[in-house]
């Protein structure tokens, strides 16, 4: 698993057997045992292609007992908590904390402050109009500085521009953005700039888990670069790398080699770059780093996000029997997750069952659960001439276009492994829907039983006799020979009950 707890030190490591099954996806009968996926909102034809190959049989908002939901939208706390047991979601409820610009300079900027060297990997940004004194400031303490300007909530390039000040700036934005100090010596490959995207697995937020992909995708401009000044600003594709805005230019190279054209593979790029004499595992180190202390400052966030809405979640007749026996409902905080053992196992291994516990252990309270939710991060990096990794922006739901057989492989190659790494079980599912259905048989048995119980006893009450007008309604229905004092109600019931 390329995902895995032992990750190769550069990318484009040596691959293990994927243990891709054969397509079980053969009708809705043909697959009855299998693994659900709910693609209701996902545009993605990777998606449904790498669920497919791996057993997943495709199902919409109208199956209720689906394994796996991935959505293209981030979810609430609301929908979490409306998860059962067996279902996992690709989203945490909180994410957006980094997966937005605005945010997401906030808390870099919070721990910025107070560990300013560890972390100095991201350009200084302001947010717009709110720090508008703050960026005046540093804008004449720095006259010849360039910035980028960028929508909060913007995607693929929409909205962007540069500019040299202030008075540079749009003052009509319909919605809140950010100015971020342009980075005006990155590190150029053929007299042109790029950046790299990397693919960051979550698997949980508590404790944190968090694994980077050994492969990703290096997007380069279409314009060769040079350093900006105010007869180039307007030139997107000099110093943008978004591919959705390079795409059209007439200048972009598309090839089916991975180590030539405007999008390469990040394998072959750093081929390249070592074979330069430039110390890549080095830098494959660093951008590691940056993903991890990305995500850190957001824990506590998340984890309250997570913890509110599951403790919040419906519980199974199973579950509400086992917390009234323990009399507390806990979670072995720290535990590895059932299902997670060939992420968090230092000796696991792609296909190794050592770690799946057997489907019964779905029902065992006492043992901690898998997280509900995962997430797979789309990371913007750009490195600098001295090589050093800068962090551009986050993606909580990167692009799975399949524009080119370098997408495909990268793209679907990441997802299949999260699958693996997920480790869903279809049996989990038919165990819990079982466990739920006895124990619902069992609960009304034992509700049949109180009622007969309550009957009998009654009748027991009137056969005793009474007082007063209800006492004489029960002896005149029940037996002829009762005297003696009772309960009103209980007479009452007696007599019903005879």
């Amino acid at each position: 698993n390329r995902f895995g707890a032992k990750p190769s030190p550069t990318p484009g490591g040596e691959r293990a057997p994927s243990g891709l099954s054969e397509n079980k996806r053969g009708g809705a009968a043909a697959n009855h045992d299998g693994l659900l996926v709910n693609l209701e909102h996902c545009k993605y034809e990777c998606l449904r292609k790498v669920t497919a190959e791996n057993g997943f049989e495709e199902v919409g908002d109208d199956e209720q007992y689906w394994d796996l939901c991935w959505m293209d939208s981030s979810v609430s706390e609301g929908r979490v908590a409306k998860l059962y047991p067996f279902q996992r979601i690709n989203h945490f409820p909180g994410m957006l904390e980094i997966c937005r610009k605005a945010p997401l300079s906030r808390n870099l900027r919070r721990m910025q402050t107070a560990h300013p060297r560890e972390y100095s990997f991201s350009p200084q940004t302001w947010d717009y109009p709110a720090q508008l004194d703050l960026f005046r400031k540093y804008s004449r303490a720095n006259p010849d500085a360039v910035y980028i300007v960028k929508p909060s909530a913007g995607a693929m390039g929409r909205g962007i521009y540069l500019a040299s000040g202030e008075s540079g700036i749009d003052k009509t934005h319909s919605g809140a953005v950010v100015v971020q100090r342009y980075m005006h010596d990155p590190f150029l490959l053929d007299g042109f700039k790029f950046d790299l995207r990397i693919y960051a697995l979550v698997t949980c937020v508590d404790p944190l888990a968090v694994y980077v992909y050994d492969e990703g995708i290096a997007r380069f401009a279409t314009t060769p670069y040079a350093a900006p000044n105010k007869s180039n600003l307007s030139q997107v594709t000099m110093h943008l790398t978004n591919y959705s805005l390079n795409k059209h230019s007439a200048t972009f190279v598309s090839t089916d080699k991975e180590d030539e054209g405007t999008k390469r593979s990040i394998s072959s790029l750093f081929a390249q770059m070592k074979a330069m004499g430039h110390d890549t595992e080095k830098l494959w180190r660093d951008i590691r780093e940056v993903v991890a202390r990305t995500v850190l400052p957001i824990q506590p966030h998340l984890v309250h996000c997570y913890h509110s809405s599951v403790n919040n979640a419906p519980r199974s007749a199973s579950e509400r029997e086992s917390e009234r026996a323990r009399g507390a409902n806990g979670r072995a905080s720290g535990a590895t997750p059932r299902g997670y053992a060939d992420l968090h196992a230092d000796d696991a291994s792609p296909g190794d069952e050592s770690g799946r516990s057997s489907p019964s252990a779905a029902l065992n309270d006492d043992e901690p659960k898998p997280s509900r939710c995962f997430e797979l991060l789309g990371f913007d990096i750009i490195i600098d001439e001295k090589l050093r990794p800068w962090l551009i922006e986050v993606n909580h739901s990167p692009s799975f276009n399949m524009d080119s057989p370098l997408d495909a492989r990268v793209k679907c190659g990441a997802i299949g492994d999260v699958l693996r790494a997920l480790n869903l079980d279809g049996e989990e599912r038919r165990a819990w829907i079982e466990a739920e259905k006895r124990a619902q048989k069992k609960r009304l048995y034992k509700a049949g039983e109180t009622l007969k119980n309550a009957r009998m006893g009654a009748a027991s009450v009137s056969g005793v006799g009474g007082v007063g007008g209800y006492a004489d309604r029960a002896a005149g229905v029940g037996s002829s020979g009762s005297s003696g004092g009772g309960g009103g109600y209980g007479s009452t019931g007696g007599g019903g009950g005879a």
